[in-house]
């Protein structure tokens, strides 16, 4: 059997980005899907076939379509991915607490922002606040 140092394995971040690319047919609708932009999309899918040596889509006349041998990665990659989500330890929890990063100018903040913030949000004193 083959040591670990043999192989040279794609990112998951790749992966994702060509399966999801491959269902939807569109890497617009798949970088939306994943919050990506269009082209990180299409870096990692390029980066994805330098790696593997394949043409894995057709991108002539303004569609996307599989070749063959990306049809047959897809089919070889769709049970893997699907049991890597499977496991319990790889799912988030129901409840995600959400951060949202503001950037303002001190001054803004400290006047108008911060005296308002609790009108909006469920947000306590003891929130970290932090100045650029």
């Amino acid at each position: 059997m083959k040591s670990c140092n043999d192989y040279r394995l794609p990112s998951l971040d790749a992966l994702l980005a060509f399966q999801t690319a491959a269902q939807l047919k569109s890497f617009e609708r798949a970088a939306q899907a994943l919050s990506l932009t269009a082209s990180a999309l299409r870096k990692r899918i390029a980066g994805l076939e330098q790696l593997l040596g394949l043409v894995l889509f057709d991108r002539q006349g303004g569609t996307l379509a599989l070749t063959a041998q990306g049809q047959m990665y897809l089919e070889q990659l769709t049970p893997v991915l699907t049991q890597l989500i499977a496991i319990p330890v790889h799912q988030r929890p129901a409840q995600r607490r959400q951060r949202l990063t503001l950037s303002c100018p001190p001054t803004f903040a400290r006047q108008i922002l911060i005296p308002r913030l609790a009108e909006h949000a469920n947000i306590t004193r003891t929130s970290i606040w932090k100045f650029n």
